[in-house]
């Protein structure tokens, strides 16, 4: 029953993910990835920074500006600290194994995916990975 509420949820979410990739550009796509799996860890860090694929911190602005405006925003600033709103949209943009090995070179790999994917949901049933 739980894996059949999760997989409707991440069906119901699914849309709303597959707009954001396709409106916004891969250096923003990339950005929110890196806030998807780094929202503990202050946007001017340089783990973050590196792993958004960003040179300096005059570029994070720009990079989630799409996400943080507009009438329902999917991000949010807290401090230096940016969080995908809908924890069910974060696990779904960390699911998307493909976008992710894509854009995230540090996540490429099977078990580092799979340690950052645990961090995010530690008892995510093994086929919603």
């Amino acid at each position: 029953a739980i894996n059949a509420g999760i997989s409707k949820i991440m069906l119901d979410v699914a849309s709303t993910g597959e707009t954001w990739v396709a409106n916004t550009t891969r250096r923003q796509i990339r950005a929110l990835l890196a806030a998807v799996f780094l929202e503990h860890v202050g946007a001017s860090t340089r783990e973050f920074l590196q792993m958004a694929g960003l040179r300096n911190t005059g570029q994070i602005e720009g990079a989630f500006r799409p996400y943080v405006s507009g009438r329902a925003p999917v991000v949010e600033k807290n401090g230096s600290k940016y969080r995908v709103r809908s924890r069910f949209l974060r696990l779904w943009f960390a699911t998307q194994r493909d976008l992710v090995r894509e854009l995230l070179p540090e996540l490429r790999g099977q078990e580092a995916y799979d340690t950052a994917l645990r961090r995010i949901a530690p008892i995510l049933p093994r086929e919603a990975r």
